[in-house]
C-alpha cells in the first residue's frame, strides 16, 4: 500500500497543475509519471544520457552516474533501462559506435585512430564491440554502408 501512496502523490500534484492550466490529464502521462519518467527523475536520467553522448569517449562507472542523477545505484538503472531501452553500458556502446561509423564516413581516420579516439587500448577490442553491437566488424559494416547493394 506504500507504493500505491507513493505513486499517488505526484500523479494528484501533476493532475492539479494541468487541471488549472485546463487541460486534461492523460493515462499516458500518469503511467509515465509513476515509473519516474515524466518530472525531476526523468530528466535527471536524461541529463545522464546527453552527457554519455557529449563524452563518448570518457569511461563511465554506474555509481558516477548515479551519482550525476542523484539517485541511488539501482533506481538509476531501473529508470535508464526505462528511459533508453538498455544499460547504460550498452547505451554507451551504442552511442561509441555511431560516432565510429560517423568519423569513418566523414574524416580520413583509420579503424586503429578511431579506436584510440575513442578510448579504446587496441583497434581489435574496439572491433570486437563494434562487431557486437552492430552484427559486422567495422570495414565490412562501412563497406556495406558505401556499397549497399
Amino acid at each position: 500500500m506504500a507504493a500505491a501512496s507513493r505513486q499517488q502523490v505526484p500523479v494528484a500534484l501533476l493532475s492539479a497543475r494541468l487541471s488549472a492550466g485546463g487541460e486534461r490529464l492523460d493515462h499516458r502521462v500518469i503511467r509515465l509519471w509513476s515509473r519516474g519518467l515524466v518530472g525531476i527523475f526523468g530528466m535527471r536520467v536524461r541529463r545522464v544520457g546527453d552527457l554519455i553522448r557529449r563524452e563518448y569517449a570518457r569511461r563511465f562507472a554506474v555509481g558516477e552516474l548515479a551519482k550525476a542523477a542523484c539517485l541511488s545505484r539501482s533506481r538509476f538503472m531501473e529508470l535508464f533501462r526505462e528511459q533508453f531501452g538498455n544499460s547504460p553500458g550498452e547505451f554507451h556502446r551504442h552511442v561509441q559506435t555511431e560516432k565510429a561509423v560517423e568519423l569513418a564516413r566523414y574524416t580520413g581516420m583509420s579503424w586503429q585512430q578511431i579506436a584510440l579516439h575513442l578510448g579504446y587500448a587496441d583497434a581489435s577490442h574496439f572491433s570486437r564491440v563494434f562487431k557486437r553491437v552492430m552484427g559486422l566488424p567495422p570495414s565490412e559494416y562501412l563497406a556495406r554502408m558505401r556499397d549497399p547493394l
